[in-house]
């Protein structure tokens, strides 16, 4: 449970700042992401939380496929 509220704060921490660097950008949501989403496949690497780790998954796939 530790780790889904980590994961959490991770990604709404990931979208405040994207929001904040240049609203409406997709470049700066990329910029400011690229920090949080690193720190959520390190965390996603060490937890055996499958739940966890599918939608980690899913949020690294999404913005990787908006991220150049």
């Amino acid at each position: 449970r530790c780790f889904v509220k980590r994961l959490a704060t991770i990604l709404l921490t990931t979208f405040v700042s994207a929001c904040q660097t240049a609203p409406g950008s997709l470049e700066g949501y990329c910029t400011a992401s690229e920090a949080g989403v690193k720190a959520l496949a390190s965390a996603l690497a060490a937890t055996p939380d499958e739940r966890a780790l599918r939608t980690g998954d899913l949020v690294i796939r999404q913005r990787d496929a908006a991220c150049p």
